[in-house]
């Protein structure tokens, strides 16, 4: 779906999981959606889903970021799962 001037373009974005395989490079893996508002119709699809996987410098890792990343919630755990 395209957007339109006068649309609205909403990002969502979640951390799916972290991989410590190698601790001097984790890598954080991201689903990111975007949604179209057309508010004269008032209505609201998904135009894309994007999924990226992103590592972190190491100058920038402190300790705090010992232990992978896990959803908090089991909604967020069929989340990743269904992906």
């Amino acid at each position: 779906m395209k957007a339109d001037v006068g649309n609205f373009l909403c990002l969502k974005c979640c951390l799916l999981y972290a991989e410590l395989d190698n601790p001097a490079e984790p890598l954080v893996n991201v689903e990111v959606v975007a949604d179209v508002m057309q508010p004269e119709l008032r209505s609201r699809k998904v135009s894309n889903e994007f999924y990226f996987t992103l590592t972190i410098h190491p100058e920038a890792l402190n300790d705090e970021f010992e232990d992978s990343e896990v959803p908090s919630m089991e909604e967020e755990a069929w989340h990743v799962l269904e992906r």
